[in-house]
């Protein structure tokens, strides 16, 4: 008889259960059985993080929201693509396999993605096109003994097993089993129940009010949410602006129906957007609850999977239709910026897009103007939209929903943690989940739930930050050179606030880091300035602060200005090159208009000109700052100590904005090759 005392677990064990981190069984299971599958098909650059096109197949039944768990994961471990923003699983099973469909049909996700996977039900199903453009297929392989004996050797106090309850253990659907195990239940106890279920499960009728059912509820279809019980507006922290539109939209619902009002009085919709997990699926549900009123949730992609363009349109068609049939109620459209920008899409896919666009601004306006019926979008990207779908009458409002804040992270917890805690000061915990948002909150006080399921006790506040990202500690030489980098900021910003229009209002620095936003300086955005080349060129010497305050003091600067798309360094690049590009405000007066970020970078790489007067313009601002340090020089040094004592600065404790002498704008910092104004935008805050 096999015993589990000496057993050496698998080599497929995820990186995430390593080390103090809560155990996830089915995750384990399902992440084992995925990295089998790919390196049985060769695709073992998928494992290393590299681009990739691929197609799973032989998932098995109930467990397909288990491996799109596991396939993002990997997408997200290889850490180029954390939020799974430029990665894409299309799910396609329960589908019938159409051979007639071409390769273009593909080739917009593989254009929008760096990473793309499809998942079917059998190699039979994947289409030809597909099966020839992609790096490879793989088959989930069925869970045999020596995974099984890994599970169990993870299970704290399981019994020792022989051949024969591992035969008997393996008999049962494994999602159900690792999920009993994890509820507390030996593995026998856990397989009896599951086949117990299975059992009550094929004594169920399937005749045709299920079939029909089923494809009610297909993806093309969408989801409709009613109005049940479940949290409203009022109970969800952190929505900020959100959750005040909300509730105007509900009384203003409410006086439609009562005929106090006409619909042209209420608003025809809202363009939610933010960094992902900060709510915004949520939202739309919770708002159908504030609202009284049901919800339809539809995406683009969920179009799309009813097929060529036709099936596309008519189901989107379809979704607005019985929308409208259900007025009152609110139709929820998930990544809106899916549809793109017919402005920015290359000449092969312009003819889908504009099509794809004209319809959804059909539907939008409707021949009689869709009556009651409330479209809320939502995007993390609101920048790649087409400006018609954004137009005021369509998606009236704009409104976004930030990280929380500290005190909004605290009742977010408090939220999640329900009965769990009563009386806990969750403040140390909050301050801890800086930059981190919604989802993220749920995310740890699920994890500390299951480290007390797993010990058999209650829940207490050691479990919350035990299940806290682990911190990072910087010495002190790196904890001082973060305090002189923000300082910078303020003490460049305070000299040039008249100027730009930007000033400094709070700064905060800590020691541990768990994530990357724990060092930052924030700043308010005057509004209703000239937007003059010179504002916009001081703006950019205020985002350049913190380098210049790290050359003056050390001789040299870090990785603290650089490192990512919200860095100093390269939101001041892409400032400068929106005053050349966009704004009028460079050598020449020809513009492109509203320019991409990718746009931008493609231009930096390809036109060497344009590069260079993009870098002089930058050394000119960075110049700039350091002369303003070395004046005020000082003040860096008071402000420096003052965050390294305390960690925080705000604007009422240190020194009144200075106004900008005459020789320490215009004549300064302005480069040889701009001539002209215009108006301003800016980024309303330098992160660290």
């Amino acid at each position: 008889m096999t015993r589990l005392d000496n057993y050496r677990p698998v080599d497929d064990l995820p990186r995430s259960s390593r080390g103090g981190t809560p155990f996830d069984l089915t995750d384990f299971v399902a992440t084992s059985l995925l990295k089998r599958a790919l390196r049985a098909a060769g695709l073992h650059h998928v494992l290393a993080g590299a681009p990739c096109t691929f197609v799973v197949v032989g998932i098995p039944g109930g467990a397909l929201s288990l491996f799109m768990d596991a396939i993002e994961n990997q997408f997200r471990r290889s850490g180029r693509d954390p939020n799974c923003v430029r990665s894409k699983v299309h799910d396609r099973t329960g589908m019938k396999a159409d051979r007639t469909k071409s390769v273009d049909v593909a080739v917009p996700s593989l254009q929008s993605h760096r990473s793309t996977c499809w998942l079917y039900d059998t190699p039979d199903d994947v289409p030809a096109f597909l099966a020839t453009i992609a790096d490879g297929v793989a088959a989930i392989p069925m869970p045999d003994r020596r995974l099984l004996l890994a599970m169990a050797s993870r299970v704290r106090a399981i019994e020792p097993m022989g051949a024969r309850e591992l035969e008997y253990v393996m008999s049962v659907p494994w999602h159900l089993l690792t999920s009993f195990v994890e509820g507390g239940r030996s593995f026998r106890a856990a397989a009896g129940l599951a086949m117990r279920i299975e059992a009550a499960r094929s004594a169920e009728p399937t005749g045709r009010e299920k079939e029909a059912a089923s494809e009610k509820n297909s993806d093309a279809a969408g989801e409709v949410v009613g109005v049940s019980d479940g949290p409203t507006l009022d109970d969800l922290p952190g929505l900020g602006e959100a959750a005040e539109w909300g509730r105007t939209l509900a009384v203003d619902l409410a006086d439609y129906r009562a005929g106090r009002i006409g619909w042209g009085e209420v608003d025809r919709g809202a363009l939610l957007h933010g960094p992902p997990g900060t709510g915004k699926t949520t939202f739309a549900r919770a708002l159908g609850r504030t609202c009284g009123v049901p919800v339809h949730i539809h995406s683009l992609a969920r179009w799309q999977a009813a097929g060529y363009l036709n099936a596309l349109l008519k189901a989107m068609r379809n979704a607005f239709s019985e929308a409208i049939a259900a007025a009152p109620c609110i139709l929820f459209v998930d990544e809106l910026d899916s549809f793109g920008d017919r402005a920015n899409v290359d000449d092969h896919n312009a003819r889908y897009t504009r099509e794809v666009i004209n319809a959804f601004l059909e539907c939008l306006d409707g021949a009689e103007g869709r009556p009651g019926v409330v479209v809320v979008g939502a995007t993390n990207h609101p920048q790649l939209i087409d400006p018609a779908i954004r137009r005021a009458g369509r998606l009236d409002r704009e409104i976004a929903i930030p990280l929380p804040d500290a005190c909004a992270r605290a009742q977010i917890l408090r939220f999640h943690l329900r009965w769990d805690l009563p009386g806990a000061d969750l403040t140390e915990v909050a301050e801890a989940m800086d930059g981190k948002s919604g989802a993220d909150i749920e995310a740890l006080v699920r994890g500390a739930r299951r480290a007390a399921r797993t010990a058999r006790r209650p829940m207490e506040h050691g479990d919350l930050v035990s299940a806290l990202p682990p911190a990072l500690r910087l010495t002190d030489a790196a904890f001082k050179r973060v305090c002189v980098h923000e300082a910078g900021h303020i003490v460049v910003g305070q000299a040039l606030a008249a100027a730009s229009g930007s000033v400094p209002v709070r700064a905060a620095v800590r020691r541990e880091l768990r994530g990357p936003n724990g060092n930052r300086t924030e700043f308010t955005l005057e509004r209703g300035g000239e937007g003059t080349l010179a504002s916009y060129l001081h703006l950019v010497t205020t985002m350049l602060g913190g380098t210049a305050a790290e050359l003056e003091v050390f001789g040299q600067s870090s990785e603290l200005s650089g490192g990512s798309p919200d860095s100093d360094l390269a939101r001041a690049t892409r400032l400068v090159a929106r005053i050349e590009l966009d704004l009028g405000l460079g050598g020449t007066l020809a513009t492109t208009g509203m320019t991409s970020d990718d746009e931008v970078a493609r231009c930096l790489r390809l036109d060497r000109a344009f590069g260079r007067r993009v870098e002089r313009t930058l050394a000119e601002c960075l110049e700039c700052a350091r002369g303003f340090l070395r004046e005020r020089r000082t003040d860096l040094d008071a402000i420096a100590g003052r965050l390294e004592m305390h960690g925080t600065w705000h604007a009422a404790s240190g020194r009144h904005v200075h106004s900008v002498a005459r020789t320490g704008t215009e004549a300064e910092v302005k480069p040889a090759s701009a001539r002209s104004d215009r108006r301003r935008g800016a980024p309303r805050a330098v992160p660290g």
